[in-house]
């Protein structure tokens, strides 16, 4: 939008009443300086934690629902079942620990700290709510699979269908991968949210370019993905949910994906950090190598100092101000 290469379609919006039939959340964070550039097609829900049925109802867990729950969870699977990481991660893509820091941001402060700390709003070298996020992601770090470094995405979620880990944080889109590889859902595996009382995740946006060769059709395709007939179809195949809310819950098969349409049509939601966009590129790339670090010497006050520099070096707060106009 900056350099001039996209073309605004305040129009499609106006002309498809998209902006009320959509979650607020979406307008905050795809309208800049009061116009649009694209079209959402797809919401993928990130504040999942899937797990497997069996370990927890062996060991006696209940599905947790806040990061209290779900650390008592880790340290009962762990004393039940030495040989069992309580939370799976794969870290082979950086990109993932971030998503633990997501979650930690989000149940500590709530989606407004969330969305102060993601934007760069907050003095991180000082803030108690944010030193406490980190004290609370270092509390899990001793329960994460230890060879998490090996592991691609999938591979982590792999871990649940051998049994060699209890739960994994990670999105919506791991859902076809269970499915892919024979796990049965509610038998084999489920999955809680937390925090139940509100929506995390990211869309897929289609923009319009400035200078397309054909730029009728590209306005054509933009304005049909308004439509719920077009959401519809694009998320049954993919394996996310339609950003409208005309489109009821119970076109999908599952029941994850059901109860994902329904919290993201009535809960707060806020977006993801790094594949949302909620952070910028250059404070991301350095975050997820500050997070690799702190998995492996979990130092809590080293972290917090680099991140507090990351973000001044790359101008966090000034590069995320457009959120807040």
């Amino acid at each position: 939008i900056d350099a001039g290469y996209l073309e605004a379609v305040d129009d499609i919006w106006a002309e498809t009443n998209f902006e009320a039939r959509i979650n607020p959340m979406w307008v905050k964070t795809l309208k800049f300086d009061g116009h649009v550039y694209s079209v959402p097609i797809n919401a993928h829900r990130t504040n999942w934690l899937w797990y497997n049925k069996k370990i927890l109802e062996e060991v006696g867990v209940k599905p947790p629902e806040s990061y209290e729950e779900l650390l008592e969870a880790c340290k009962k699977i762990k004393e039940a079942k030495p040989d069992v990481s309580p939370l799976a991660l794969g870290t082979r893509e950086k990109v993932w620990s971030t998503y633990l820091y997501d979650m930690v941001l989000l149940t500590t402060g709530g989606p407004d700290f969330y969305e102060r700390a993601n934007t760069g709003q907050i003095d991180f070298a000082n803030d108690p709510t944010f030193r406490k996020a980190m004290e609370r992601y270092a509390a899990l770090i001793p329960y994460i699979y230890p060879w998490h470094a090996t592991k691609s995405w999938d591979e982590a979620g792999a871990l649940l269908k051998t049994g060699e880990a209890a739960m994994y944080w990670m999105g919506d889109w791991i859902l076809g991968y269970y499915l892919n590889i024979g796990m049965e859902p509610e038998v084999d595996f489920s999955v809680t949210a937390i925090p139940p009382n509100v929506w995390m995740g990211h869309a897929d946006t289609f923009p319009l370019p400035k200078g397309a060769p054909h730029p009728n059709n590209a306005r054509d395709w933009i304005q049909m993905c308004t439509t719920p007939e077009a959401q519809k179809a694009f998320n049954l195949i993919k394996g996310s949910v339609t950003i409208v809310n005309d489109v009821p819950p119970d076109i999908y098969p599952d029941p994850y994906r059901q109860r994902s349409a329904r919290d993201l049509n009535s809960l707060r939601a806020v977006c993801d950090g790094f594949h949302g966009g909620m952070i910028t590129p250059a404070f991301g790339s350095e975050l997820m190598d500050i997070l690799t670090k702190f998995l492996v010497d979990q130092d809590v006050d080293a972290a917090i100092s680099a991140i507090a520099e990351a973000a001044e070096r790359t101008n966090l707060a000034e590069a995320c101000s457009w959120f807040w106009k």
